[in-house]
């Protein structure tokens, strides 16, 4: 009897620890079950208890943030990142994977001039016309589609050469494309100093609200201090989550950080001890919420990886997304998306009397129309505008796409030497750009 009472005991702890094994494994790989252990632990992104039965297991969920105060609580801080951050498994092996499989990332997007803010990645996104979009002169009125992106990730790096800002451009295509992946709109700004890079915000989030009412912004080096100029204290700049990296001088204390969430980073532990205290104490005072997420995720130091050797490394890159995630009351949704236009729609109908044509247009247009149009580039640029121009009584370049005369065009200017090719990227950037990712397309598929 015994025996048998062992044999069974031996047969349930065997099992439990098999559970164990495979939920821990799935934790670790499968990216849906990660979050929902994390929702199970957490609730949602507006909740401010924990499961008070699950919060009793072992779990990194539930690691406390430190709370000293010197150069000693810095190991700690980064020993806190990771636990914290360790449902972020899966979606940083999914970047991982996908930066390095991917070639000529950007091809399916459109690079636009938004006024004065030259050569932004959008992601192909549309939802109904708000009356800030009629208001902003983006619609004729509510309702109609209009493109628009969750946020804009801007990229800050100092102001520096035409050739330099190509060659880091190119280094961060793959990361954008990730985030253009997954609704956000990207940026590589160039300053010339604090006062240039805070007018360029203000005018994106005050005349392209469709595109940039979140920014999610990023800095190294120096550039950490033209941004921290630029945003802190500024009421008319809105930045939802700021990252820097080894920046050159302590950090900036914001008066009011709530709601931006804050990573910092660093590539080398033994950097200035000065700097590394401003940007733990940056950290710790953006974690001050009611909120489970906020007082959790909106402020975390990190140790830069020495592996992945990539523009933007997928702990930070799974951040951004994290912010994006938990903050979805400023972002429109599927079911909001739905219900606007069904209230535009019948709004319009009863104020007109009898249907028209652009009524019937959206009403016929599904929800996925509006969420997502993924166009194939037009490879519309001023040069191809000029040269179908002077040639338009030319059949023959008629009969040619857009695709075709930037392969031709480009190939023509490549033959006449490179200073022409490069007098012609400061003169149409986006000619340039289409053309080396033509090329390059060309170059991997021969």
């Amino acid at each position: 009897m015994i025996s048998k009472l062992l044999n069974i005991l031996f047969v349930l702890l065997l099992g439990a620890f098999s559970l164990y094994l495979i939920q821990g494994a799935c934790f670790r790989l499968v990216e849906p079950y990660a979050k929902l252990r994390l929702g199970l632990a957490w609730g949602s992104s507006d909740t401010t208890k924990m499961n008070s039965i699950i919060s009793k297991l072992p779990l990194d969920h539930f690691a406390q943030p430190p709370i000293k105060e010197g150069f000693d609580i810095l190991k700690e801080e980064l020993a806190y990142a990771r636990k914290i951050m360790s449902f972020n498994r899966p979606a940083r092996d999914r970047y991982y994977n996908y930066v390095r499989s991917q070639v000529d990332p950007l091809r399916n997007f459109e690079i636009t001039n938004l006024g004065m803010v030259k050569e932004v990645v959008l992601p192909g996104l549309r939802r109904p016309a708000t009356s800030l979009d009629v208001a902003n002169g983006l619609a004729r009125r509510e309702g109609l589609p209009v493109d628009f992106s969750k946020a804009l990730f801007v990229r800050v790096i100092p102001q520096t050469s035409r050739l330099v800002y190509e060659q880091s451009f190119g280094q961060w295509e793959k990361a954008f494309a990730f985030l253009l992946n997954h609704g956000i709109s990207c940026v590589l700004l160039s300053p010339k100093n604090s006062e240039e890079l805070s007018t360029q915000l203000s005018y994106l989030q005050a005349q392209h609200s469709n595109f940039c009412e979140n920014i999610f912004a990023y800095a190294e080096g120096q550039a950490v201090g033209l941004l921290d100029n630029a945003v802190n204290g500024n009421e008319e700049i809105s930045i939802r989550c700021l990252i820097v990296k080894d920046p050159r001088e302590e950090v900036l204390l914001s008066e009011q950080p709530n709601p931006v969430w804050f990573m910092g980073i660093t590539s080398q532990v033994e950097a200035d001890e000065k700097v590394l205290l401003s940007m733990t104490k940056r950290a710790q005072l953006y974690r001050d919420s009611p909120l489970v997420f906020h007082s959790r995720l909106s402020g975390l130091i990190y140790e830069e990886s020495k592996w992945e050797n990539l523009a933007l490394t997928s702990f930070p890159m799974s951040y951004i997304l994290n912010c994006l995630e938990f903050y979805p009351d400023s972002l429109p949704f599927v079911h909001e998306v739905k219900e606007m236009a069904e209230n535009n729609v019948s709004s319009s109908l009863a104020g007109l009397g009898k249907p028209s044509q652009e009524i019937g247009e959206i009403s016929s247009l599904s929800i996925d129309d509006f969420e997502y149009s993924n166009p194939e580039p037009n490879f519309d640029c001023e040069v191809v505008r000029e040269y179908r121009q002077i040639n338009k009584g030319d059949a023959g370049v008629a009969d040619l796409t857009n695709r075709e005369l930037v392969l031709q065009i480009g190939s023509s200017f490549e033959e006449m030497g490179v200073n022409v090719l490069e007098q012609i990227a400061d003169q149409d950037p986006m000619f340039y750009r289409f053309y080396l990712s033509l090329k390059e397309i060309g170059t991997s598929q021969n």
